[in-house]
């Protein structure tokens, strides 16, 4: 009879010591995070029509940016610069463009020339020229031109709404208006659009492009 209940105090010693190692090894595996995941590093692919540079090497279509990338577009020459997730550049011919983005956040900075951009909403951008820094308003989709003229930065925009600073002025721009960092310029309405422009975006996306297929969102031009 005692051995029988040794054995049997020895068999739920037993259980109850394994029960315990099993929860202190599924109390290990749930503290200690994982040394081999890695984190998402965000890229970018460019379509290229004519000559284009990256960080002053001559890139190709299907070409994969990543941030800090310097993108120099040739005279009659542009890219599409596909970011994923809707949100998209067309850089127009004699352009100037340093990229600097992440899964969440997005920035440039527009030495010289025009820049369209595409960005959907939940996703805020900043673009910055010499003499202003445009914000989008990121609770809504955005649609909007960056153009350099000489001394002076004109922002238009086609949808949502965005925030330009030049100097001590701050203004917020709706669809259908347009700003100029010139000292004393009003805001304005956005001027007609150029459809000669439309037109060479329309073919570089079916020629140019590869027939690449960009996906086109609401508010692709």
């Amino acid at each position: 009879m005692k051995t029988f209940r040794l054995m049997k105090t020895f068999r739920l010693g037993t259980a109850l010591l394994i029960i315990a190692a099993l929860n202190l090894s599924l109390s290990s595996v749930i503290a200690t995070p994982r040394r081999d995941s890695k984190p998402l590093v965000a890229t970018g692919i460019m379509s290229i029509a004519g000559t284009v540079t990256v960080d002053g090497t001559r890139a190709t279509s299907g070409q994969t940016l990543f941030t800090g990338s310097r993108i120099a577009i040739a005279q009659d020459s542009q890219s599409i610069i596909d970011l994923g997730a809707d949100t998209r550049f067309v850089l127009a011919s004699e352009t100037d463009l340093t990229l600097d983005f992440s899964k969440t956040k997005l920035a440039s900075a527009l030495g010289k020339g025009k820049l369209r951009g595409f960005v959907p909403a939940g996703l805020p951008l900043i673009v910055r020229t010499e003499d202003a820094e445009l914000t989008t308003d990121s609770s809504q989709p955005s649609a909007f031109t960056v153009q350099i003229l000489g001394d002076t930065t004109l922002v238009t925009v086609q949808k949502g709404r965005v925030d330009v600073r030049a100097g001590e002025r701050l203004e917020s721009v709706g669809a259908g208006q347009a700003f100029s960092s010139a000292p004393g310029s009003p805001r304005q309405t956005e001027p007609p659009d150029d459809d000669d422009d439309k037109k060479k975006i329309g073919i570089f996306v079916a020629i140019g492009g590869g027939g690449c297929d960009f996906g086109r969102g609401p508010y692709w031009p």
